[in-house]
C-alpha cells in the first residue's frame, strides 16, 4: 500500500513539475474567451424579455430605452456571431492561439496556467514556472516559418480585439443592464413575499372561510401594491 502511495506521490510531482511545458494565460485563452461569449449571449436571452413600456420604466425614459435596445441588440448579433467562428477552429481560430499569448508574455508572471496531466485541468503554476513556460512557448514559435508567424499573429490579434471590443460594449451597458436585472430581482422577492404570505392566511383563515382575520388583510396588502405591469408577465 505505502509502495503505491508513494508512485501516486511521484506522479502527481511529475505533473506538477511538467504544468510549464503546455500553459496559457488565465485572462487570454480561447477557453476563458468562448466562456465569455456564452455568458454575455446568455445574459442577452435573459434581458430580451423586456418590452418597451419595461425599458422605458427601468431606464428613466424612451430615449434612454431605445439607445439600450439598440446597442444591445447589436451586441447579441455580435457575440452570437463570434460564437460562430470561433466553432469554426480551422477556418478562424489558429491552432497556436493559446501558445501565442505566452509566447509574447500576455499574462505577466502571475497570469499563467499550466496543464497538469494527473488532474486533468489547467492549474497555477508560480512565477518561476511563468518564465519557463514563456521560453518554452518561444522555443516552440521558433520552429514556425517566418510566414506562418505573420499570419498566426494577425489572426490572434483580431481574435483578441474583437473580444476586447465587445468587451468594452457589455461594460458601458453594465449600469443599464444591473438596472434591469434588479427590478427582475425586486419582483422575485415581491412574488416569494406574497406566496409565503398566501400560505400563512390560508392556514389561519381555514382556505380563506374567514377574511377578517389581519394574516388576510396583509396579503390583500401585498398584492395591491403590485405594479398592474406585473399581472402581464
Amino acid at each position: 500500500m505505502a509502495d503505491s502511495e508513494d508512485l501516486l506521490e511521484k506522479k502527481r510531482q511529475k505533473s506538477r513539475e511538467m504544468r510549464y511545458k503546455k500553459p496559457l494565460c488565465k485572462d487570454i485563452s480561447l477557453e476563458k474567451i468562448q466562456s465569455d461569449l456564452s455568458e454575455w449571449y446568455n445574459l442577452c436571452g435573459e434581458l430580451s424579455w423586456f418590452d418597451d413600456e419595461d425599458l422605458e420604466e427601468a431606464l428613466g425614459g424612451e430615449e434612454q430605452a431605445q439607445e439600450f435596445k439598440y446597442m444591445f441588440s447589436c451586441l447579441s448579433l455580435d457575440c452570437e456571431d463570434m460564437v460562430n467562428d470561433l466553432n469554426d477552429w480551422s477556418s478562424y481560430v489558429p491552432e497556436c492561439f493559446d501558445l501565442f499569448f505566452v509566447a509574447i508574455d500576455g499574462g505577466g508572471l502571475d497570469g499563467y496556467l499550466g496543464f497538469d496531466e494527473y488532474e486533468n485541468d489547467y492549474l497555477s503554476i508560480n512565477s518561476f514556472e511563468a518564465e519557463w513556460a514563456v521560453k518554452e512557448s518561444r522555443e516552440k514559435f521558433k520552429r514556425m516559418t517566418k510566414e506562418e508567424i505573420i499570419k498566426a499573429a494577425k489572426q490572434c490579434f483580431r481574435i483578441y480585439n474583437s473580444y476586447v471590443a465587445l468587451k468594452y460594449r457589455l461594460e458601458c451597458l453594465q449600469a443599464s443592464i444591473d438596472i434591469l436585472k434588479e427590478r427582475d430581482v425586486e419582483i422575485l422577492r415581491a412574488i416569494k413575499e406574497i406566496e409565503k404570505a398566501y400560505d400563512i392566511a390560508d392556514e389561519v383563515s381555514e382556505g380563506f372561510k374567514y377574511l377578517w382575520y389581519p394574516e388576510v388583510q396583509e396579503l390583500n396588502r401585498k398584492i395591491s401594491m403590485i405594479p398592474p405591469e406585473m399581472w402581464a408577465l
